[in-house]
């Protein structure tokens, strides 16, 4: 888990008003109210309900790459932990997300969206492809890679592309789709 957003998770909650009613409550009680916040404040504006870093009865197992023999890993309940990691969202419900993100002022106004791209806020480094589009990404591991992972990415390039990839298993969903792309795009001689 990283740190930082277990830092951020108790941060917002507090910033939203939290306040616990006693030690034993402030794990819940964070985490409840930091769900309840961003659920508010992101997702109810994109029409996505009930966001959860619980997964349901039926929650995927995760595999390493390559899978040889594994089983598959249940990582369980993030409800505590989240942050990073755990939540749980559909690849649409992602590229719902950047679609928003990126193409409306529902979320951020066009100068914070400036402040991000010239920044790298939120974004991993930015790329300038030999076709000489730009492109913002924003890569995600969920898991480790002896027993188990999610790979995640998303992709913004500035000729109006958008790409969203979750891969079971699969140690990177960034290169994937930069490759796929730098393929598409090959000019014939």
């Amino acid at each position: 888990m990283n740190v930082n957003y277990s830092i951020c998770w108790i941060l917002i909650a507090y910033l939203d008003g939290y306040g616990p009613d006693s030690a034993a409550d402030q794990g819940v009680g964070t985490s409840q109210r930091f769900v309840r916040c961003i659920q508010r404040n992101i997702f109810d504006r994109l029409n996505i309900s009930a966001v959860s870093f619980t997964p349901t009865s039926a929650a995927s197992l995760f595999y390493p790459w390559p899978a040889g023999n594994a089983h598959g890993t249940d990582w369980g309940d993030w409800a505590l932990t989240g942050g990073s990691a755990g939540i749980q969202l559909s690849t649409n419900d992602i590229a719902s997300f950047l679609v928003q993100l990126r193409l409306t002022t529902l979320l951020l106004p066009d100068s914070m969206k400036t402040l991000m791209d010239r920044f790298s806020l939120g974004w991993d480094l930015p790329l300038t492809l030999s076709d000489g589009v730009n492109v913002q990404l924003k890569g995600g591991l969920f898991g480790d890679s002896t027993h188990a992972r999610l790979s995640t990415g998303i992709l913004d390039f500035d000729n109006g592309l958008q790409m969203t990839l979750v891969i079971d298993g699969w140690p990177d969903a960034i290169s994937l789709p930069l490759s796929v792309y730098r393929t598409a795009w090959t000019k014939n001689p």
